[in-house]
């Protein structure tokens, strides 16, 4: 059985962009709601300088978390049908992973942790919703 011929690339790379973009999405909602909330809170227009400190804070700590929970999500979608969920839940996670990297420059030992993570967390998304022959 050949599971790099069957595996669905564009599908599996589409995906783990979409994991990679729905976290910074997120982080973008989360900077904004603040960013609201300081604008009613002094009943004009907030401070940049405090939005700016919170959207600094927000990246780094929820950046690679949300990556690692939305790469398992999407990873679940792509190996409902798939024959070979590991592999493609590993082409997932690799891609928000290495899209992941980009933003964690230089790398670390955190930024490696996270890279493996995400990889991880993807492989075992699709593993959990593959179906199960009956």
């Amino acid at each position: 059985m050949n599971q790099i011929g069957t595996t669905r690339w564009v599908r599996c790379s589409l995906a783990g962009l979409a994991a990679f973009a729905g976290a910074f999405a997120l982080m973008a909602g989360v900077v904004f709601v603040y960013a609201f909330r300081l604008a009613f809170e002094v009943r004009g227009a907030p401070d940049q300088a405090r939005i700016q400190a919170f959207a600094g804070s927000v990246g780094p700590t929820w950046g690679p978390w949300l990556r690692l929970i939305l790469a398992f999500a999407v990873a679940v979608w792509v190996g409902r049908s798939s024959k070979s969920a590991v592999l493609e839940g590993a082409a997932v996670g690799l891609v928000a992973a290495i899209a992941g990297l980009w933003l964690a420059w230089p790398l670390d030992a955190r930024g490696v942790a996270f890279f493996v993570g995400t990889t991880l967390a993807a492989i075992i998304g699709a593993l959990a919703a593959r179906r199960r022959p009956s």
